[in-house]
């Protein structure tokens, strides 16, 4: 993704606060031919407990191809991706400048674990 400088962040307060308040987010991971599979799922965002941003958790039924490719334990994508608004050309000092929009983009990388012991999920911690 690409990121202007200016509105780059990595202050963690700031993502897991943008974080909390999503409850969807698009989900990317490639198959066994390397072609992209994309779900768009229901997400919470777990404690910090186990890592510094804590942990997404999400469900999906057994029969989504992402359940397979989660198997595979490769790196996944997970995009989360607000509201946007359209900033136009004319509220710039520079009228020449392009219109723009305005939003907020986090991509999570990591590995998914699939949980499928009820008694486990009855534990999960969201």
């Amino acid at each position: 993704m690409f990121l202007h400088p200016p509105f780059e962040t990595k202050n963690t307060e700031k993502i897991v606060s943008f974080l909390k308040t999503q409850s969807f987010a698009t989900l990317v991971t490639v198959d066994k031919a390397s072609a992209p599979v994309v779900s768009h799922l229901p997400v919470n965002l777990s404690s910090q407990n186990e890592s510094e941003y804590g942990k997404v958790i999400t469900h999906l039924a057994r029969g989504n191809p992402h359940f397979s490719a989660l198997q595979d334990n490769k790196e996944i994508l997970v995009i989360f991706l607000s509201d946007n608004k359209y900033i136009s050309s004319s509220w710039f000092e520079n009228k020449k400048s392009a219109p723009t929009q305005a939003f907020t983009a986090v991509h999570v990388y990591g590995k998914a674990k699939i949980v499928t012991n009820e008694g486990h999920l009855k534990k999960m911690e969201l």
